[in-house]
């Protein structure tokens, strides 16, 4: 199996990071005065509002390591995705394998393949990277198509991968 560019594991970091930010954000502000509620850092023993502003500040630090901790799992969480992600060209088909913690084995015979586009958002286009999109025909009539999409290639890689599928494709019609 062959693997995505390398600066598909910063494409993944940042498009995980986005994916899951607002969620991360709020469970870490809860966490965090949650744990302010009971250590008593806004609201003394006396029930006065604190004017240590060493506590507070401490608080900041406390919300600061959380989001690094998100920052280092979400890092993490790439690494494994973007280990985990592969693609090949056999003889009749294009094979992927994708996951995690499960893992999806995917092939299109050359015969259903229908059209190779490559696309590319904001964050590709600044890393020079590109996604690859097969698209296939269904084999029932009125049915959409199904299809796959390698991410995060080099863009001539990219590219060469697009002739390639699609010489193939003339080939076996």
């Amino acid at each position: 199996m062959k693997k995505l560019d390398p600066r598909a594991l910063i494409y993944f970091f940042i498009d995980f990071f986005i994916q899951s930010a607002a969620f991360a954000l709020l469970v870490i502000v809860v966490i965090g005065l949650f744990m302010a509620g009971r250590a008593g850092i806004f609201i003394n023993a006396s029930g006065t509002l604190n004017t240590d502003i060493s506590q507070y500040i401490g608080f900041i630090y406390y919300l600061a390591g959380l989001f690094l901790i998100y920052l280092v799992l979400v890092f993490i969480w790439a690494i494994f995705y973007y280990s985990n992600y592969g693609y090949e060209l056999t003889a009749d088909s294009v094979k992927q394998q994708i996951g995690v913690i499960s893992r999806k084995y995917t092939g299109i015979p050359y015969d259903n393949i229908q059209d190779v586009d490559i696309y590319q958002d904001v964050l590709m286009r600044i890393l020079g990277i590109g996604m690859v999109s097969i698209e296939t025909a269904s084999k029932d009539p009125g049915e959409a198509g199904t299809g796959t999409t390698l991410f995060a290639l080099s863009i001539s890689d990219a590219q060469a991968l697009r002739d390639e599928i699609m010489k193939k494709v003339d080939e076996h019609r």
